[in-house]
């Protein structure tokens, strides 16, 4: 994660004792309750001509950490685009409208700020597709929630009151490319 601030730093610490872990919530005899996070199947950023090149590379930062696939949708006269091509992520030059044709495609959709073209929101909409459109934030506890969909699961491993078996939280961990 170079040339960006001390923050960005956080993501990772936060993905790796928050948002890649299971857990048991509860802790029950007979049954298992684990709470944990999955990668979205990918996300697009689409940026904007008042985007900076810093928030940009902290969104690349915070999907890499998450183990969430970016790709960044930007227009080809973007000021910046030669910069943001050294950061580590999928880059689609693309105009707004040939964006707003390829939404479906997409499980989330990211910008930097609420002030976009109206059809983006229209069109997921019509897509059923969650925008967030919130400010970057620094601290990675809020800002990967952006990145992951949360997962519950209970399994009741006794019958009648007799314990059948005593599975392991560890079985249920989301396993990653590579891992």
């Amino acid at each position: 994660m170079e040339n960006t601030d001390q923050s960005t730093v956080n993501y990772d610490e936060i993905a790796k004792n928050e948002f890649l872990k299971v857990r048991d919530v509860n802790n029950i005899l007979g049954e298992l309750n684990v709470a944990r996070y999955l990668p979205l199947k990918n996300i697009v950023l689409r940026v904007f001509d008042h985007d900076s090149p810093a928030d940009i590379q902290k969104v690349c930062c915070a999907t890499q950490s998450v183990g969430t696939p970016l790709t960044v949708s930007v227009a080809g006269d973007y000021k910046s685009i030669s910069e943001i091509k050294s950061f580590n992520c999928t880059i689609l030059e693309e105009s707004i409208d040939q964006f707003i044709d390829s939404i479906g495609k997409w499980e989330r959709i990211r910008v930097l700020s609420g002030d976009i073209d109206k059809r983006v929101f229209e069109k997921a909409a019509e897509h059923n597709i969650y925008v967030a459109f919130a400010k970057i934030l620094n601290e990675g506890r809020l800002e990967l929630l952006n990145y992951v969909k949360e997962q519950s699961i209970c399994f009741e491993y006794h019958r009648y009151g007799s314990i059948i078996e005593h599975p392991k939280v560890e079985n249920y961990a989301f396993k990653t490319v590579g891992s």
